[in-house]
Formats: structure tokens, C-alpha cells, sequence
């Protein structure tokens, strides 16, 4: 007398390697998301995407005069290039500027009369949907290893 257990036990013993599989998979998305907003941030400034407020009088000489881009939030580049992912842990990543007027261009700056001209908002609202896609992906193979 005994007891007879069939069907597929694959699930069973992939819980024991939940944690490990959680972190190996949602470690690799988190970074994917993270690249795909950053990616959406530089597009969406490159192509003039969010509606901006426009550039003052004395800022479009002062561009033209340094020979500089005429495009918001564009002058040589750097302001582009200096949205950045940082892995802080397995289930933690941060996306950013580390330039000194990011905040102020994202939110305006009332002191200066600079307006808000959000970028990063905006590419985390169309990044949405890419980024759910990912996350469930890396979730679905958790218990599939």
C-alpha cells in the first residue's frame, strides 16, 4: 500500500529555486525597463516629441550667436548624455541626470523664469505598456527554469 503522485512536478521543484530564479530574471529585466525609459527620454528630446515650452528670445540668439542647437533642452549634447542607469541592487535600478540643471528642466525653475519643459515624465508614461511587457516576461520565467 502506498501512495502514487503523477503529473508534472517541474513547478514544485522550481519553487525551491524561487528566490535565485527572482533574482537572476527580474534582475535582467529591471535593467531592460530601465534602458527602454532612458531610451525614450533621449528620443523624446532629440525629436522635439513633448510639448515644450518655447526657448526665450535671449536664449535663441545666445544659441544661434555659440553656434550651439536650436532644439530645447539641446545645446552640445552633454544634457543627452548625461541620463544614466544605475544597478543599486538586484531589485533596484535608478535612471537620471546627474546634470545640474535637470531638475530645473523637468520642473521649470520660478526664480529664473525658467518654465517646466518635462521630459522625464512624459517617457515614463510612454514607456509603460514596454516596460509591463518586460517585467511579466522575466515573472512567466521564474517558473519556467
Amino acid at each position: 500500500m502506498g501512495l502514487d503522485f503523477t503529473g508534472d512536478w517541474k513547478f514544485f521543484d522550481n519553487i525551491k529555486y524561487f528566490e535565485n530564479n527572482m533574482q537572476k530574471h527580474m534582475s535582467i529585466a529591471l535593467e531592460v525597463a530601465a534602458e527602454i525609459i532612458r531610451a525614450n527620454v533621449v528620443k523624446g528630446i532629440r525629436d522635439q516629441k513633448y510639448l515644450f515650452a518655447p526657448l526665450s528670445i535671449y536664449t535663441k540668439e545666445y544659441k544661434q550667436k555659440k553656434g550651439l542647437s536650436p532644439l530645447i533642452l539641446i545645446a552640445e549634447g552633454d544634457y543627452l548624455a548625461s541620463f544614466t542607469i544605475e544597478k543599486v541592487d538586484w531589485d533596484e535600478v535608478h535612471i537620471g541626470s546627474n546634470h545640474p540643471q535637470s531638475r530645473a528642466l523637468e520642473f521649470g525653475y520660478e526664480p529664473k523664469g525658467l518654465p517646466a519643459r518635462p521630459h522625464l515624465a512624459p517617457a515614463l508614461a510612454d514607456s509603460v505598456n514596454e516596460v509591463i511587457d518586460t517585467l511579466q516576461d522575466a515573472f512567466a520565467k521564474i517558473f519556467k527554469d
